[in-house]
């Protein structure tokens, strides 16, 4: 399995991807539980991207690195090996100078398909939907999914259903507070893709973060708003492939507006959902949020050990 975990920082100019794959251990359990919040989060593979700054920038060839140990967000004690870093296009040749918040899915066996919002800068008009492809150790030019004129584009998630029907869902509007959520399909892994769809009001889709498919074929979605006076988490369920919602919600902090957004959701050993949320530098840790109920019902909010820099510092 593969997934990814985006920098914080909106970067320049070019793309850098590390992949790592999934190495999962059955003699320990490494997702979060109230007595241990110092263990990562999910035990998935992710993939990090750094774009731009803190790069090297003459760095081109693909690289096979061992993962780090110790990082209390990302490591497990069965931690993932990165695979691949590699650039997915050359310094200066794309036709945007700043691309942020990518996503990143195996849309068959060997081939990867990654999604970003690229142009002037993030929230400029001229913002878009961006993808590529990654095959025999080639990335493809990047071509865009979706454009507004004069409005830019938001944060794609992309998730692969089990009947190979691709998703992508993003956001268009002026400013984040401002942003109504959309998406689109692929069936031919992301080569080509449907008209885009407006997702119906109120329903945002997941916000940053991929979501969790339940073996009854509902998609949880972390969704998210970040108000004048308040910031707030919800969860979004289709059973039919995103053609109805519902939603369950909010998710916050009790007694504190300015809390958590962009939940991620993931299945405890347990057998109950838990989703963890970005936090303000106010709260300063990651927070956690659990759901007994597929999704339906969610406890306040609370931190966990590990150090959350909000978008960046």
């Amino acid at each position: 399995m593969v997934s990814l975990a985006s920098s914080g920082a909106n970067t320049t100019q070019s793309s850098l991807l590390r992949i790592t794959m999934e190495k999962k251990s059955e003699a320990s359990d490494s997702r979060i539980s109230a007595g241990e919040t110092n263990q990562t989060a999910i035990q998935n593979s992710y993939i990090s991207s750094t774009i731009g700054d803190g790069c090297n920038s003459n760095a081109k060839s693909v690289k096979f690195v061992g993962a780090p140990c110790g990082n209390s967000v990302f490591s497990t004690p069965a931690h993932p090996a990165i695979v691949l870093e590699d650039y997915t296009f050359d310094l200066g040749h794309a036709s945007f100078p700043s691309c942020h918040a990518s996503t990143f899915v195996e849309v068959e066996e060997g081939v990867f398909f990654v999604a970003y919002f690229g142009g002037t800068y993030e929230g400029e008009p001229d913002v878009k939907i961006w993808g590529q492809f990654y095959k025999g150790g080639i990335w493809s030019e990047p071509e865009v999914i979706d454009e507004e004129p004069d409005v830019p584009l938001w944060n794609p998630v992309l998730f692969k259903m089990p009947d190979g029907q691709l998703l992508i869902f993003y956001k268009i509007g002026p400013e984040v507070q401002k942003w109504s959520g959309f998406m689109k399909r692929s069936f031919d892994n992301g080569l080509s893709w449907s008209e885009r769809e407006q997702l119906p009001p109120g329903i945002l889709g997941p916000t940053k973060n991929k979501p969790l498919l339940l073996e009854d074929g509902s998609l949880i979605c972390g969704s998210s708003v970040e108000s004048y006076m308040a910031w707030g988490a919800w969860v979004e369920i289709t059973h039919d492939y995103g053609a109805t919602w519902s939603k369950y919600g909010p998710i916050y902090v009790q007694d504190l507006p300015m809390g958590v957004i962009q939940p991620v959701p993931f299945m405890t050993q347990k057998g109950h959902i838990r989703i963890l949320l970005r936090a303000t530098e106010e709260i300063g840790k990651i927070c956690f949020s659990d759901s007994f109920d597929n999704g339906h019902t969610w406890t306040y909010a609370l931190p966990t050990t590990i150090e959350s820099p909000n978008s960046g510092r």
